[in-house]
């Protein structure tokens, strides 16, 4: 059975600890995040940008947007997000964005519906996602609108960043 890692207290117990998965030190994590800035820039600017499980708002803080929102299931890394996002939250109406990126999170460890759900809701014309290419599982309606792709080697796994346009 695949360990469910978008269980609440489990996302809150790991984030007790500042960057629990090491990003914000790691140069896999670093290239990753550069790669996806590259991308959006290229891509923007944009009015609003959505990260769904933007986690401590690491990568979310630099998207290239006036108006920023990070997703993230865990109260205590949404705690932390940078000063420039605000959270969406389950119940809100979801907000309009022109970017929407989705970074590390198309796996069975997550529930992959519920966060395509919010994808459909809120993107109106760029969606990026980053994951590694063996474990991601694709996002089948938007296999026509891709305009862009980046192939990167990922902490001993392969990344694959696409870049999608509505």
């Amino acid at each position: 059975m695949t360990k469910r890692l978008d269980d609440k207290d489990f996302l809150d117990g790991k984030y007790r600890r500042k960057d629990p998965w090491g990003y914000q030190s790691n140069d896999c994590d670093i290239h990753r995040k550069e790669r996806i800035l590259y991308f959006a820039n290229k891509y923007g600017p944009y009015k609003q940008a959505l990260d769904i499980g933007a986690g401590e708002g690491w990568i979310t803080e630099d998207l290239p947007a006036e108006y920023v929102w990070g997703h993230e299931l865990s109260d205590v890394a949404a705690d932390r997000f940078p000063g420039n996002v605000d959270r969406y939250i389950e119940g809100d109406e979801v907000p309009k964005c022109d970017l929407v990126l989705l970074s590390g999170v198309l796996y069975v460890h997550y529930d992959y519906n519920h966060m395509l759900n919010i994808l459909e809701e809120a993107a109106t014309d760029t969606i990026i996602t980053c994951h590694i290419t063996e474990a991601e599982i694709p996002v089948p309606w938007l296999a026509d609108n891709m305009v862009d792709w980046e192939v990167f080697e990922y902490r001993g796994k392969t990344e694959t960043l696409r870049v999608y346009r509505l």
